[in-house]
């Protein structure tokens, strides 16, 4: 958890969650309120703690207060435990509009951005609210390449490779096989075999 005392971690911990997982977190809290809504916020709670001492609870009331949502998924989950995100998408079907069905693998209930894309473009998106178990999203019709789950990859999910759902594919869950006579880092957009 990024809100443990600073005792609480190893040395290489320390940097790491504290510095780079913070950064990673704020980043996805950004996308979820969106840059005009987040930078309002960071700037009220700058201006009404400035040259003083703020103590957590304020960092989080200034966030909920600016933006008007409730935030437990980030100052609660994210902050506070070490649960991972793990969205992945089970099943799609189309009726007048496509019918996505999400399982959260992971214990952590974070909202996340469905999308559909086409050409590697954003067609259409809808923000999700966190939830456990399954459930099943409603994205408007249209000509989709696929449906993925956090597109722009601001979520620290774990698994990216189960977020994709290919729309004309016989086996719509799978990436594409790519061969490589080398090895590489993972590609989540691909199915590698060294």
């Amino acid at each position: 958890a990024v809100n443990l005392p600073s005792t609480d971690y190893t040395e290489i911990n320390y940097g790491t969650i504290v510095y780079g997982k913070t950064a990673l977190i704020l980043k996805c809290l950004e996308a979820y309120l969106g840059k005009a809504v987040f930078d309002s916020a960071m700037q009220q709670y700058y201006e009404t703690w400035k040259f003083k001492h703020p103590q957590p609870e304020d960092f989080r009331n200034s966030m909920e207060n600016t933006s008007g949502k409730k935030l437990n998924w980030f100052f609660d989950e994210l902050l506070a435990t070490s649960h991972k995100a793990d969205y992945t998408i089970t099943r799609v079907t189309k009726d007048k509009n496509y019918t996505v069905e999400i399982k959260n693998k992971g214990g952590l209930q974070s909202p996340f951005l469905l999308a559909g894309l086409k050409s590697d473009s954003v067609i259409a998106s809808t923000w999700v609210e966190g939830f456990s178990g399954k459930q099943s999203i409603q994205l408007p019709a249209g000509d989709y390449d696929l449906i993925k789950i956090d597109p722009y990859k601001k979520l620290p999910e774990i698994n990216r490779a189960n977020n994709t759902y290919r729309m004309r594919s016989i086996f719509p869950k799978t990436e594409p096989l790519k061969l490589q006579y080398f090895a590489a880092l993972e590609n989540p957009d691909r199915t590698q075999m060294f």
